[in-house]
């Protein structure tokens, strides 16, 4: 930490199960770069946002173009800060 300022973190966002939840939980995550520094997604297979996702994302200013997910498909390879499983019904 410099100046007192808390280190942005790196967090780990696995869907269970609703893909939407998951993206929507990171591109927010994402519009927080002096909180997180990366935001990666497992869990999500080949799926990709939802139009509504991308619609609420830009609502809140993150461009679709700017914003490309980072999706894993196994444990990553460099630790993570936090971990969460993003578990929606619907």
């Amino acid at each position: 930490m410099e100046d007192g300022k808390r280190a942005a973190l790196s967090v780990l966002l696995f869907s269970s199960g609703n893909p939407d939840a998951t993206y929507l939980a990171a591109g927010l995550l994402q519009e927080r770069p002096g909180a997180v520094r990366m935001a990666l997604i497992q869990g999500v297979g080949d799926a990709t946002p939802a139009p509504e996702v991308w619609r609420v994302l830009a609502e809140l200013g993150l461009d679709e173009r700017d914003w490309v997910p980072q999706l894993i498909n196994a444990s990553p390879t460099e630790p993570v800060d936090v971990g969460l499983t993003i578990c929606v019904p619907t």
